[in-house]
């Protein structure tokens, strides 16, 4: 393991260290680092800001990350899309800018 590991996540200028170095450093700072997480990202569901809970989670090659599940029980069948934007700093403002725009359409049958 190396001396200091720099692993974290970054979401354009924020960078999320997890001080991996010490393990339970980084899980008792997680809730944290979540927090951060819903400031700085919005997600909207065609013009409806979903409130999110993020967890993390580790992909198939055991890489952390972030993630959470949206419940689409009670959406109207057909198209919709999901937005995603976070905040950005600039100098002495703070913007919002596009992550992501994904259409998708739900047919729960």
């Amino acid at each position: 393991m190396p001396e200091k590991d720099d692993r974290g996540y970054e979401l354009g200028s924020v960078n999320l260290q997890m001080g991996l170095e010490n393990e339970n450093v980084a899980y008792a700072n997680l809730k944290k680092y979540l927090d951060v997480l819903g400031d700085v990202i919005t997600v909207k569901l065609d013009s409806t800001i979903i409130p999110v809970t993020y967890i993390m989670g580790h992909n198939h090659k055991n890489q952390r990350g972030y993630e959470t599940v949206l419940d689409l029980k009670d959406q109207d069948r057909g198209a919709h899309v999901l937005s995603i934007t976070r905040k950005r700093i600039r100098r002495d403002s703070i913007r919002t800018t596009d992550v992501a725009k994904i259409p998708f359409w739900y047919y729960p049958d």
